[in-house]
């Protein structure tokens, strides 16, 4: 029952997969919820890798241009403001009224990265958990964790809309970080982009249930 009302909200919201090129309304001339989607913070301390958070920004970036029901303005002056201040402040602080710089925004979506790790797989201990055809004693478990908050811009007081921690759990060969094989590779892109789905399926929601 709470899919199909959310579906009908998302409809008449405007909510409604759309061509994939990215208009700010939809081919029905409805306007499309805008976003503001700042780079992902990692506060792991270099556990995740380098280039981890950056690839996940570009991967939920693609997702949400590819399926149009979101708008998401012009980057150039979200990156000129983030230039001028400590990007950390915005996820650390409390203080709503930062994010009252980046104008001409329906939401902000903030996500931080905070925690990377790995452990041992023991069947039944780590739920819910992404399963992989691997034997048990060749396979360990990713564990993802990633803040995310979204704040609601469209009136004078900034409001948080949705504020969790995801976590995302994996089961992966224990020879995956190996950077000499591209079939272990390949199981690394394949976590990075569950995680990829299942927070812009979170944002998505959000969005449209509140527009």
């Amino acid at each position: 029952m709470y899919a199909v009302i959310l579906l009908l909200i998302c409809a008449l919201s405007g909510c409604t997969p759309q061509y994939s090129d990215f208009f700010p309304y939809t081919d029905r001339g409805i306007k499309k919820p805008s976003l503001t989607l700042l780079p992902i913070y990692d506060t792991t301390g270099g556990s995740a890798g380098s280039n981890f958070s950056t690839e996940l920004y570009h991967s939920i970036y693609s997702r949400i241009r590819s399926k149009g029901v979101l708008f998401i303005p012009p980057q150039q002056n979200m990156k000129r403001i983030l230039a001028s201040m400590q990007g950390q402040n915005l996820y650390a602080s409390s203080d709503l009224s930062l994010l009252k710089r980046f104008s001409g925004t329906d939401y902000i979506c903030l996500m931080e990265v905070v925690d990377y790790r790995t452990a041992p797989y023991k069947r039944g201990t780590i739920k819910p958990l992404y399963i992989a055809d691997l034997p048990e004693e060749k396979a360990c478990v990713l564990s993802i964790e990633v803040k995310l908050k979204i704040v609601d811009m469209r009136s004078a007081t900034p409001k948080v809309v949705r504020q969790e921690v995801v976590e995302s759990n994996h089961m992966i060969s224990t020879t995956a970080f190996e950077g000499n094989s591209t079939a272990h590779g390949s199981s690394l892109e394949q976590v990075q982009s569950r995680l990829a789905r299942d927070l812009t399926d979170k944002i998505e929601e959000t969005l449209c249930s509140a527009n």
